[in-house]
């Protein structure tokens, strides 16, 4: 016997070349499949020892490797098989009568001569390494061939698993629904907030010829208000409703709809400071076609804001809301009902700069969202463990609005506004976030609509959206609506 790894006097070793093609075992484990696929196949000439630089992984329990040597000489010579397997950097030979060592098949002889099979069985096959190779003994000419085989138990393929099509649909879908729900409220609990501040400090009065009408909705914050006194007074209470609608654009992959419609009502504890509540319910549709997955979710929301005129033209925004989710979902075969639980929270910096008629409002705003989905069996007996992640969007942009009186008691506003979207998230494992639809990263996003107010302390407001322009996956386009009425 002799101890492979180490050069022996009087002795060249024939190196194992990597050759052959077998069949692929799909459904076996990952070290079968590449053994079938001739990864260990090789043939032996005169020349030089080497050992293999790649070892394969990937067995499994059960994994039998089955060895065929063809020698081929025409003097006395000694063809040594030698086998590896790796177990946390240990060396040992598992033979298949359970022996342990290192052991060496020799042939000796002329002519042709075969020997196998020889089987090896790992028992910790998530942390094995195979390496195999063949040498001889020079004594006359010498050829040869290695042939190995694998057989093992069937493993099911990952990609037709409809289980884990089933996760990979909760991922995607959620994780798109979350971060569409964030953009709805953000647009929703600012436009409640401007209705608000617009009516914190006074009288919205009659637009006069040639002069920028004061006191209109959503415009100038509070500022150029007489005091509260005479016919148009207003109270300190402003409810309202708002609704936005989703789509995705062109996809021939992902199809989704999201719809939120809120309703709250915003009060004036001082001039300059505003606080409110309100309530919300939202639906998603989510179809991912290339699993044959279909998710739907809904969901009802409670939340806070308030909002504070540092200065006359300098605004600060801030809202938390909890939402509890109800989730269904398939794919393929499998599906299931889970319910989930998510924070939102928002915080906005935002200012209007009056001239003439016209109103331009940066702003700045970051919102971050927590969702967190239970546990659950789906119809196939898989258990699907709890999920869990965070995302949200920073944003940046302009918005102009140009008032137009239509009468000496109402006004027509309409706007246009362009921002810089930036999307994050990561799963709750550490793994960045993956979404579907609306992925990691830079965006464009343009609004464009109407406000119609009056001097009542009434207000409607009907817009359009496109966001995710030039982000990663396609445009998601925006309807939205809302009323708002001062009591």
């Amino acid at each position: 016997m002799i101890a492979c790894r180490v050069g022996l006097a009087g002795a060249v070793l024939a190196l194992v070349a990597m050759t052959g093609s077998g069949n692929a075992w799909a459904a076996k484990s990952a070290g079968c499949t590449a053994v079938n696929n001739g990864a260990m196949n090789g043939f032996i000439d005169n020349g030089t020892w080497s050992f293999r630089s790649s070892p394969i992984k990937g067995f499994v329990t059960g994994d039998k490797l089955t060895f065929n040597v063809t020698a081929n000489h025409t003097a006395a010579t000694s063809v040594i098989l030698s086998g590896y397997l790796y177990s946390k950097g240990v060396l040992t030979m598992n033979l298949f009568d359970g022996s342990t060592g290192f052991t060496n098949m020799v042939l000796i002889g002329t002519g042709t001569e075969t020997a196998g099979p020889i089987d090896f069985s790992p028992t910790e096959a998530d942390e094995l390494e195979a390496d195999f190779g063949v040498g001889a003994f020079m004594g006359g000419s010498f050829t040869g061939a290695l042939i190995v085989t694998c057989d093992g138990p069937d493993i099911p393929e990952p990609e037709t698993n409809d289980s884990q099509k089933l996760r990979s649909l909760q991922k995607s879908g959620t994780k798109t629904g979350a971060q569409v729900a964030g953009s709805a409220y953000s647009g929703i609990i600012g436009d409640a907030i401007s209705r608000g501040m617009t009516t914190a400090s006074g009288t919205m009065q009659p637009p006069q010829a040639g002069a920028r009408p004061t006191g209109a909705s959503g415009l100038g914050m509070g500022e150029e208000r007489t005091a509260e006194t005479g016919a148009g007074r207003r109270s300190r209470l402003t409810p309202w409703v708002n609704g936005r609608f989703s789509e995705s654009g062109d996809d021939s992959n992902i199809d989704w709809q999201h719809t939120t419609v809120a309703a709250g009502a915003s009060y004036a504890v001082a001039p300059g400071l505003l606080v409110g509540a309100f309530g919300g319910y939202e639906k998603l549709d989510f179809e991912q076609k290339n699993i044959d997955g279909d998710l739907d979710g809904d969901g009802r929301t409670a939340g806070a804001y308030m909002a504070w005129l540092l200065a006359p033209a300098l605004r600060l925004d801030g809202a938390i809301a909890h939402t509890w989710l109800d989730y269904d979902a398939t794919a393929g075969t499998a599906s299931g009902d889970f319910d989930g639980k998510r924070w939102l929270f928002l915080t906005r910096l935002s200012g209007d700069h009056v001239a003439g008629r016209w109103t331009f409002t940066p702003s700045a705003e970051v919102f971050w969202l927590h969702e967190t989905q239970d546990a659950y069996t789906d119809t196939l007996g898989t258990l699907q463990a709890k999920n869990s992640f965070t995302n949200g969007r920073a944003n940046a942009g302009l918005q102009a609005a140009y008032a137009i009186p239509l009468s000496p008691s109402t006004m027509l506003a309409p706007y246009a506004g362009i921002y810089a979207d930036y999307y994050f998230g990561m799963d709750d494992d550490g793994t960045a976030l993956s979404v579907i639809g609306i992925g990691d990263g830079w965006a464009a996003r343009a609004t464009g609509g109407l406000t119609l107010s009056g001097i009542e302390g009434w207000s409607l407001s009907l817009g359009a959206e496109a966001g995710n322009l030039g982000g990663e996956g396609p445009e998601f386009w925006t309807g939205r609506l809302g009323g708002a009425v001062n009591f």
